[in-house]
Formats: structure tokens, sequence, C-alpha cells
């Protein structure tokens, strides 16, 4: 039997590694601490080159007037854009008015208005006037049409009542299966006014704001003088005509929930007044009423109530300011 000796251990302490140098040590944190913001500034380089990609996407669209797919490149870019988040906001908004969604455009460009610098909160309010006037054009020819509905309606509903033979087809069900009756079509009709009034006090507040007007310099031109003139004017126009058209439509409102109450129209009461007197008076009180509504719209704006540019006041589809480059 052989033996073998036991194996032996070095149990002699090892050298301890000497300790880095102060000035090693720093040298490696300033290595790291320069890796870190190479690494930032690559990130936002990629970025800033994918923002710029996706903008051309999106701005070929448009020209194009392929309003729906440049919404959706706009729309995607709300949430990577965070050097300049509004004009995200403001491109979806402004391709949302152009495919006709309407209310999805007020809500952009009023996500797009609190993040706009100073220099371009008008070009958002511009945008935002237009979409307001279109709102409140669709909402009054809705209103026009539930208020012929409602007198048809109403007619027919006396003829049944009296057992007479009446139109069964003006007749319809809402979706719980009840009878829709004229006095609800009456309400809707009203209610569409009131709201399209207030669409249009909203962008004569919205044109008004003291954001557009923007005086030349005292060294400009007499062209680039004579232009700020004529783009004041405009304004001062749009305002005006904004301002009598949610006149107009509160009054509409007006005589529609006299109607469908059935009662007789007013007569003016004799106050001794020449016709010219009572239509300045009468004037005056509109114009008084016209003021109140566009301080509450102002108020509900959030106080900035603005806008400039040309404005669609018309038939609701005026051209809407391009998108802007996010760089």
């Amino acid at each position: 039997m052989s033996t073998r000796k036991p194996r032996s251990f070095n149990t002699a302490a090892r050298p301890r590694k000497a300790p880095t140098p102060p000035r090693i040590r720093r040298r490696r944190w300033l290595v790291w601490l320069s890796v870190v913001p190479a690494i930032v500034l690559f990130v936002h380089g990629v970025s800033v080159a994918t923002l710029n990609s996706r903008f051309a996407e999106g701005a070929q669209e448009y020209a194009a007037e392929q309003w729906w797919a440049a919404y959706k490149v706009f729309r995607g870019m709300r949430t990577t854009n965070v050097v300049d988040p509004w004009k995200a906001h403001f491109n979806t908004g402004t391709a949302a008015y152009r495919e006709g969604m309407l209310f999805s455009a007020e809500r952009s460009l009023q996500e797009a208005l609190p993040l706009a610098p100073e220099e371009h909160r008008c070009d958002v309010l511009t945008n935002l006037a237009i979409v307001y006037a279109a709102q409140a054009v669709e909402l009054e020819a809705e209103a026009d049409a539930e208020y012929e509905r409602a007198l048809a309606q109403r007619a027919e509903e006396i003829k049944r009542m009296l057992g007479e033979p009446y139109d069964a087809s003006v007749f319809e069900l809402d979706y719980q299966g009840d009878e829709i009756t004229s006095g609800d079509r009456f309400r809707r009709a009203t209610f569409d006014k009131r709201v399209a009034a207030d669409y249009y006090a909203l962008a004569a507040a919205a044109v008004d704001d003291p954001s557009c007007d923007n005086p030349p310099s005292p060294d400009a031109s007499p062209e680039e003088h004579e232009q700020a003139e004529q783009e004041r004017e405009q304004r001062e126009a749009d305002r005006e005509q904004l301002e009598e058209q949610s006149r107009e439509a509160e009054e509409q409102r007006q005589e529609m929930e006299r109607v469908a109450s059935g009662e007789e129209a007013e007569q003016p009461e004799d106050t001794g007044e020449t016709p010219e007197e009572r239509a300045a008076r009468e004037e005056a009180e509109r114009q008084e009423k016209v003021k109140e509504r566009n301080e509450q719209a102002k108020e509900d704006a959030g106080g900035d109530g603005e806008g400039g540019g040309d404005a669609d006041t018309g038939d609701g589809d005026g051209g809407a300011a391009p998108p802007v480059s996010n760089w």
C-alpha cells in the first residue's frame, strides 16, 4: 500500500493590491462623466433625425391633400417631440380640420395653445378661430334643419290629436324606443343655435387677441407698414363679422323659443322714440350683449382668446395655416 504525502496549502498572506492613486481615480471619473453627455447627445441627434423624417412624411401627405394620412403622422409625433411639443399638436389640429374632424381639430389646437411660445400664439389662435367658425356654421345648419322638422312634426301632431289624417313618416323613435316629439326637436334646435352663437363669439375673441397685433419696426419699409395696416383692418373686419354672426344666431335662437312656446311676436313698445332712435338704442343693446359674450368667451378660453389672419367666417372652409416644421 502506497502512501501519499498530504497536499500542502500555502497559507501565507497574499500581498494586497496597491491602492489606486487619487489622480488615476479622478481621471477614470472624468472619462465616465464625459461618456454620459456623449450618449445624451447621440440619442438627441437620433431623435431629431427621426422627427425631421416624420415631419417630412407628414408635410408631404399634407401637400398632396391626403389629410387623414397627414393627421396620423402628426398625431404620432405628439409624444416624441419634447423640444417643441406645441408643433405636433398644432400640425395635428391643422390636418384634422382639413379632414373635417372639427372636434379633434379644436382639441389639438387647444392643447397647442398653452405650449406655444408667444411669437407663435397668433398662429395657433388663427387656426383655432377658423375651427370655431366652422363649427358654428355646421351647428347652425343642423339647428335650422331640426327647426324645420320640428315645425312639420308639430303640425302632424295636431292633426293626430284631432283625429285627422296625418303623415306618420315625420315621427321617429330615439335609441330607447320613445317617440321624439316636436318639443324635443325645438329644444335641440335652440341648443345648437346657442352653441353656434358661443362659437362665433369665441372666434371673434381669438381674432381680437393682442398677440396678433405686431406693428412693424420703425425702420420698416413703406410696403411693410402698408401690409401691417391691411392685416389690422382685415382682423377688425373679421371680428366685426363674427360678432354680427354671433348676435344673429342668438336672435334666431330667441325666435325659435318664441315659436316653440306658441307666443305671438312681440310688438315694440311705444316709447316716443323715432324709428332711427329706436334702431340706435337696439343696436347699442345688441353691441353690449356681444361684448358680454366675447368677454365670457375669453374667460372660457383661459383669457387668451386670440387669433388673426383670414379666419373663414362664412362656410367654414377657410384656409388654415399649414403645418409647422419641428425644427
